[in-house]
């Protein structure tokens, strides 16, 4: 298989950089718009698409990649940084799982999952801040559900297992404590 990147969503700028590092390490550049979200991965894989022109369907920018070893995407990452490239992705790879998905699926199913992991990151900022606070300053009924909204957050997010109602209500829990 080749090693290719497929953006969705770059603007011109960004686009002519990405092309300068991908040629320098031989890697193919495609380029995606919603007339291509009904084909599948494998169909995306089988062209080189070159068309960014109508990319409305999803105001998120994704870069999918194909055959790019870990040390290759933080070089490819690395050389975007240096050259001072506004594009920020949603990045993801080609899978096994995911090659016989539709691109619209494909974008759908990692942006949920994008939501869900940035509501988490929320959950933990929230629980830093919360283990700052000292208890001594609450009620004693104050500092237990305080303690208690601590441990069932950090126990949520230790699980891994978690849904977005779940992030949200603990939030909430632990906010409305905060007082924020």
């Amino acid at each position: 298989m080749k090693k290719a990147i497929y953006c969705y969503n770059i603007d011109d700028v960004d686009q002519h950089i990405l092309e300068t590092i991908t040629a320098a390490m031989d890697v193919e550049l495609g380029l995606l718009d919603d007339g291509m979200l009904k084909m599948t991965v494998d169909e995306i894989l089988m062209q080189q698409p070159s068309s960014n022109q109508d990319c409305t369907r999803f105001t998120l920018s994704f870069m999918l990649m194909n055959e790019l070893s870990d040390e290759e995407m933080k070089q490819l990452l690395k050389a975007g940084e240096e050259a001072h490239w506004h594009f920020d992705p949603i990045k993801m790879f080609v899978t096994e799982h995911n090659r016989q998905w539709t691109l619209e699926t494909l974008f759908c199913e990692v942006r949920k999952e994008h939501q869900l992991f940035a509501k988490a990151e929320k959950l933990a900022e929230a629980l830093r801040r919360a283990n700052q606070l000292d208890l001594k300053s609450f009620s004693d009924e104050q500092a237990e559900q305080m303690n208690i909204a601590l441990m069932k957050g950090y126990m949520l997010l230790k699980s891994g297992q978690f849904e977005e109602a779940q992030l949200d209500q603990t939030l909430n829990e632990l906010t409305s404590l905060m007082g924020e």
